[in-house]
């Protein structure tokens, strides 16, 4: 199987500061809430200013930002790591 994820929060359908604002934090109370959120966005300059501002104060908050990719790979990893598989190295897919 190919590895995927879905979106949770579309960041930027409207560039309008309040709506970006509301959507990062629906993202947010979704990674308190499950562990993780995927959120998307275009680089739009109102998108790029708000998250210019907004980022610096996610480690406050205890929340991490991470790249789509590793977190992924992690998630493979977790799925299909078993006791025969134990290398903490190996990442197979089956």
């Amino acid at each position: 199987p190919l590895p995927a994820l879905r979106r949770d929060v579309f960041l930027d359908h409207s560039v309008a500061k309040a709506d970006i604002a509301r959507q990062f934090e629906r993202a947010i109370a979704l990674a308190e809430q499950r562990g993780y959120a995927v959120l998307i966005g275009h680089p739009y300059p109102e998108s790029l200013d708000f998250l210019e501002q907004a980022l610096p104060a996610l480690n406050r908050r205890g929340v991490r930002l991470q790249r789509i990719d590793r977190f992924l790979s992690q998630r493979l990893w977790q799925r299909w790591a078993t006791p025969q598989h134990a290398s903490r190295y190996q990442l197979q897919i089956r």
